[in-house]
């Protein structure tokens, strides 16, 4: 039996070496010739990059009505706060009555300067005005239109009035003056009539010279006379002159006014649209969409001071963020948008995926971590959730995670196997 069981042994060994060899080949030739991924070996954390949005206002007030609740989902837009408005909604009003008043006085003047016998139609709908107040707005300025056409006209006929009567004055002094003349012309030549009878001693003296003053008064008033036409002439020649003056001052005041006016109304316009905004304010809408959290007031009446925080608003769509470090020797071999396969450490290895991404962005400088003193570049890496829905795996911010950066390249186990050996034989002849 012995004899017969040492051939046995024979081939079983010489079938083991058979075996070992083949092995020992085959694996020469899978690391000579497979093809390995070459990239760097990352570990860190995960983070939620939520960019969460802090609600506060500008103003602050009295809270008036609450829309959400902690948790709840918004929509871009939605209301969440309404304040008090009284006091915004009372100067946004007193300055839209204010802007409707100039613009009506605007269109009065215009119409006034353009010589038009009515204002044009002004658009208040836009100003929110009330309708009464709209309409003694628009009464109020249409009275002082009609005012100041009816005044201009009233000027002009009273400086007409007084030109006829001045003209008709004329005239008649006219009339007067030729009935002087004749009167003045008989009584001269009783004048020298009677001075020659005089001169034969025919008459007396005293009837000459009753005669003389009789003459003289008649030249004064003739003179007078004269004197009166030519100056109710020249007057009612100015006539058409004050008109003219008086026209061009009620339009230079139009003018004036007008120009007033159109100043007043940018400053207006701007106080307004200031108004607007803080009216608007007062209504707190969601600026994105997403879940309510830290909700601050929960009671109506409750006091808002200017800046203080409301609420934060939490985007639903938020990115899952890995935070790696890469050493140093290999920040050469990571660059943005690189391909990543990273595994959620704590989990089970059998049960975590690998979670396909993408390198966001390497951070410009060194980093040294504070305990150990050791130096890195921080990675941020971008995880695909879709792998993690599928295996209904909830990741939390701070989760161990181990990030392989693919570099593109490839290499056999053989070159990594030889890689320290080469390195330590370059070293050994630069050293000698």
């Amino acid at each position: 039996m012995t004899i017969a069981a040492e051939p046995f042994k024979d081939r079983l060994a010489g079938i083991y070496g058979m075996v070992c060899l083949a092995a020992l080949a085959g694996t020469l030739v899978w690391a000579t010739f497979a093809p390995l991924a070459e990239g760097v070996v990352a570990s860190g954390a995960v983070t939620v990059d939520d960019n969460r949005k802090k609600v506060q206002h500008l103003e602050g007030g009295i809270i008036r009505t609450i829309a959400v609740r902690e948790g709840a989902s918004v929509r871009q837009g939605d209301v969440l706060f309404e304040l008090d408005n009284i006091g915004a909604r009372a100067q946004r009003d007193q300055a839209a009555q204010e802007y409707a008043g100039l613009l009506l006085s605007q269109a009065r003047l215009e119409a006034f300067l353009a010589g038009r016998h009515q204002m044009d139609g002004v658009d208040l709908s836009g100003l929110g005005i009330a309708p009464g107040v709209e309409s003694e707005l628009r009464r109020q300025q249409g009275d002082l239109f009609y005012q100041q056409k009816r005044w201009l006209s009233a000027d002009g006929n009273l400086m007409r009035a007084r030109q006829s009567n001045l003209m008709s004055s004329s005239q008649s002094k006219q009339g007067q003056i030729v009935a002087q003349e004749a009167a003045l012309k008989a009584s001269r030549d009783e004048l020298a009539l009677n001075e020659q009878l005089l001169a034969m001693q025919m008459v007396k003296i005293d009837h000459v010279q009753q005669l003389r003053r009789q003459v003289a008064g008649q030249e004064a008033e003739l003179s007078r006379l004269r004197s009166e036409s030519t100056m109710d002439g020249l007057q009612a020649s100015t006539v058409d002159q004050e008109v003219a003056r008086a026209r061009a001052e009620a339009f230079r005041n139009a003018s004036t006014e007008l120009v007033q006016v159109k100043t007043e109304l940018l400053t207006t316009r701007e106080r307004l649209s200031a108004a607007d905004d803080v009216l608007e304010r007062k209504i707190i809408r969601a600026p994105r969409s997403g879940v309510v959290l830290n909700l601050a007031f929960s009671t109506l009446g409750g006091v808002v001071q200017a800046g203080e925080p409301l609420l934060e608003i939490v985007p639903q769509d938020t990115s899952l963020i890995a935070q790696v470090r890469i050493n140093p020797t290999d920040r050469n071999d990571v660059y943005d948008g690189q391909a990543v396969l990273a595994q959620i450490s704590a989990f089970d290895s059998w049960k975590a995926p690998r979670i396909p991404g993408k390198v966001l962005g390497v951070s410009a400088d060194l980093k040294r971590d504070q305990q150990t003193g050791a130096s890195y570049y921080e990675a941020r890496i971008e995880l695909d959730q879709s792998r993690l829905r599928r295996d209904q795996l909830s990741v939390r911010p701070g989760m161990p995670v181990e990030a392989f950066i693919a570099s593109g390249r490839t290499r056999t186990a053989i070159d990594y196997f030889f890689e320290p050996l080469l390195a330590v034989v370059r070293r050994g002849f630069v050293a000698q």
